[in-house]
């Protein structure tokens, strides 16, 4: 029986390192790309240099798109942090066979492919001019973030003692002074997280900004996805490697905020 156990588990932890291998190896290879010297793809890269940063970081196209994608991810974190954490709330005050199926609803956008919903979104947002605008994307993204900040809530609020809310209530505090100064600071690290979460996502997003962006709303993923059509320099690896290093560093600071809750 130990044998059997014990080559169950080398087996399952060979897949895990095959899979995560799979995974990881690309990003082994754009990174050492974007130091390279040279104008061409190549690796190994011909020589290490800052050259392609130098250009990306001097190129007005290039940092206007990633100044529009961090004020459209702001403000779509901004969304789905507040509607996600209203929404985790309502979950936790329902019947348990309701707050299933709503809780189905609110992660349905990790459900349904991302071209389905931005095929219904750019019907849904046209009728009322919302595309090719700000509050469209923010909309939308928000809608994609949503389901991270539930999720995180959700479980937070699970290993939540709602005897201390019960306690400020029997010391006089009233319904917002309760939720102002017990809830909300407890729960604090884990809206974090799903902000953090719902921030990242929208960064990242690129195929609903293709269906509903239009051509003054263009965020760095897109640009980046349509300048490997026309142009293949180092330059695309930058951007890359970029996004990459932005995303890990995200999640590093969600996993941090995640251990201050435990502590």
């Amino acid at each position: 029986m130990s044998r059997g156990w014990n080559f169950g588990q080398r087996a399952l932890s060979t897949f895990s390192i095959i899979v995560l291998a799979f995974l990881i190896v690309p990003i082994l290879v754009i990174v050492p790309i974007s130091f390279n010297s040279g104008a061409y793809f190549r690796f190994p890269p011909e020589g290490y240099s800052l050259r392609w940063y130098s250009a990306f970081w001097s190129d007005p196209e290039w940092l206007v798109a990633l100044g529009r994608s961090f004020a459209i991810s702001a403000g779509a974190a901004a969304l789905a942090t507040i509607f996600g954490t209203l929404a985790a709330f309502a979950l936790r005050r329902v019947h348990p066979a309701t707050g299933g199926v709503l809780l189905a609803i609110f992660i349905a956008p990790l459900i349904v492919p991302v071209v389905v919903l931005a095929a219904g979104a750019y019907f849904m947002l046209s009728a009322f001019g919302l595309i090719g605008t700000y509050a469209g994307m923010v909309a939308l993204h928000a809608v994609l973030g949503i389901p991270f900040v539930v999720l995180v809530v959700s479980a937070a609020l699970k290993r939540f003692d709602p005897s201390l809310e019960r306690a400020a209530q029997i010391s006089g505090s009233g319904p917002v002074r309760v939720l102002t100064r017990v809830t909300i600071p407890i729960l604090a690290p884990a809206i974090v997280t799903g902000a953090l979460f719902a921030f990242v996502t929208s960064f990242d997003e690129v195929v609903v900004g293709l269906f509903i962006a239009g051509p003054h709303w263009r965020t760095l993923p897109i640009k980046l996805f349509l300048g490997i059509q026309l142009e293949v320099t180092p330059l695309i690896t930058v951007v890359a490697s970029l996004m990459i290093f932005f995303t890990v560093a995200v999640i590093i600071g969600a996993a941090g905020v995640s251990r201050m809750r435990k502590v």
